[in-house]
């Protein structure tokens, strides 16, 4: 009687369309069909197009995307420097837990070996992991005996943990909203977060095109 179709965008970016078509035209046609997304692309337009009748759509908008309460600042670091960068701002941030993003599940789990051979206590979550591990690893971000957790986008997703006082990006994403959401994860419930950037100068445009998004500068430092 009801289908939903959540993480529509995540679904399309890593090619289960195919999949969820196969299961929506086995579907009865009187049913009620709900469709979420972080992102609206011309894509998912019209997969809605396709496969609803007449939907009613619910936008939740805010004056500015991102948190008055996140601290947010970058700094320019040549691509080889990132992980001793990182690792000074471990030595000189007050950190209680961290979220850091990396692009793939490769450099997750590289990054997140590389920090505890420096004495950081990190793990890796990515979409290789089954659910038993994965709960596991934020078991454990979540008791605090693990202070870092590095993570892709996809496997952020649905991440819900509080108190998280900072979150890094190791990498920009290529899409700005993305970037809204993953430092969305610090400066929750009343209370401030620190969101840092390290940015290689190849980056500086996607910078900028975050900026022009969230309509906020971030801070050089």
């Amino acid at each position: 009687r009801t289908v939903v179709l959540d993480e529509a965008d995540e679904m399309l970016n890593m090619g289960f369309m195919e999949d969820v078509e196969k299961i929506l035209a086995t579907t009865p046609a009187e049913r009620q069909t709900a469709l979420f997304s972080a992102t609206l692309p011309a894509r998912i337009r019209a997969l809605a197009d396709r496969f609803m009748r007449d939907p009613q759509a619910v936008t939740i908008k805010r004056a500015t995307l991102t948190l008055t309460s996140t601290e947010q600042r970058y700094y320019l670091v040549h691509e080889s420097d990132k992980t001793n960068a990182l690792t000074r701002l471990f030595e000189i941030e007050p950190i209680h837990s961290a979220l850091i993003f990396a692009r793939t599940r490769a450099e997750t789990a590289a990054l997140s070996n590389e920090l505890v051979v420096r004495g950081i206590p990190a793990e890796a979550i990515h979409g290789d992991l089954d659910q038993n591990a994965r709960e596991r690893v934020l078991g454990r971000f979540r008791t605090n005996q693990l202070k870092v957790l590095v993570a892709t986008d996809v496997a952020a997703r649905g991440l819900d943990i509080e108190d998280i006082s900072h979150v890094f990006n190791y990498h920009l994403p290529d899409d700005a909203e993305v970037y809204v959401h993953r430092i969305g994860r610090t400066g929750r419930a009343g209370k401030s977060g620190v969101a840092i950037t390290l940015i290689a100068p190849r980056e500086k445009r996607r910078l900028r095109e975050v900026e022009a998004l969230t309509k906020q500068l971030i801070t050089k430092m």
